[in-house]
């Protein structure tokens, strides 16, 4: 299938990028001063807003990946046989054919606060770009395809690294635009002899590997698969359209007991969980495979 074929996709995905642009946004402060950890990348920056600065020292506990999005970059440019001058070219060249802007122009007006990235030159945004999306495509690739990895691909051989990985990746401060990985994954499909699935296909299966986001991911990519890739607003707005996909097949009759438990009529809004509490609602941990798999039962919502 080709990555680059839109046939079909208005059917799937109304095209928001065009009518709201600036779609990547720092947490507000009121949320994070709540728990300011939740909003923060623990092993991956992705994005200028985790930048590590123009000298590029990397924070310690970023270290290990900028290390492993060098060795992905190389593996993609080995593959092309080009540098990482030409891929750029080449990244920018498919940009300008599709009338949208100039490739820094474009990714940077994806980003809300523009002017809390003025420090980063155009020359490193672009690389950063390039470096980031390489780094993402690469990850999902081998995640769906163990006969990529290498035996020493510290992502793979370590406990759990994946799974800290796609915390930091749904992470809304951790965001790339959709048109630069689209981009370079169908710039870099020549590099497999295999043919390869559409790119939103190989991120929805990678994030099964996740309890709460597997049976979503796994029922939105069966939906999709013979559509190509959409205009997604960037990773985490794929995975938002695969649990909104969710919501709306769910049992009618578990979405109204929810809602009825929960809503607030007068203030149009949903109860606080510490309201719910002292109303006698109990909370109960349940294994799903789903987070909007949520039932209200007895007065208990599990």
């Amino acid at each position: 299938m080709d990555a680059n074929d839109k046939s079909g996709r208005d059917h799937m995905v109304i095209d928001v990028a065009k009518k709201c642009k600036k779609c990547i946004f720092r947490v507000p402060r009121v949320l994070r001063r709540q728990k300011k950890e939740a909003y923060t990348p623990d092993v991956v920056s992705i994005g200028p807003f985790h930048y590590p600065g123009e000298r590029g020292k990397c924070k310690g506990h970023f270290q290990l990946m900028k290390q492993v999005k060098n060795r992905y970059l190389k593996e993609i440019l080995t593959g092309m046989n080009i540098t990482l001058e030409e891929l750029t070219a080449k990244v920018s060249e498919l940009s300008d054919e599709k009338n949208e802007g100039r490739f820094e122009e474009r990714a940077r007006g994806f980003y809300a606060e523009p002017h809390s990235l003025v420090h980063i030159t155009s020359e490193a945004f672009i690389k950063m770009m390039i470096l980031d999306g390489c780094f993402l495509i690469q990850l999902f690739r081998k995640c769906n395809d163990p006969k990529l990895r290498d035996f020493d691909d510290p992502v793979f051989n370590m406990d759990c690294m994946f799974h800290f990985l796609c915390h930091d990746i749904l992470l809304l401060e951790n965001q790339l635009p959709w048109f630069v990985i689209h981009i370079l994954y169908g710039l870099t499909l020549h590099i497999y002899p295999d043919e390869q699935p559409p790119l939103s296909i190989i991120i929805l299966q990678a994030f099964t590997i996740l309890p709460s986001l597997k049976r979503t991911c796994s029922s939105y990519g069966n939906k999709i698969k013979c559509h190509c890739d959409a205009d997604y607003l960037h990773i985490l707005d794929l995975v938002r359209a695969s649990i909104v996909n969710s919501s709306k097949t769910k049992d009618k009759s578990d979405n109204e007991a929810v809602h009825e438990a929960v809503f607030d009529p007068d203030q149009h809004q949903m109860h606080t969980a510490t309201a719910l509490s002292k109303a006698d609602i109990k909370f109960e941990n349940a294994i799903k495979e789903s987070i909007m798999d949520i039932k209200f039962e007895e007065s208990h919502c599990n």
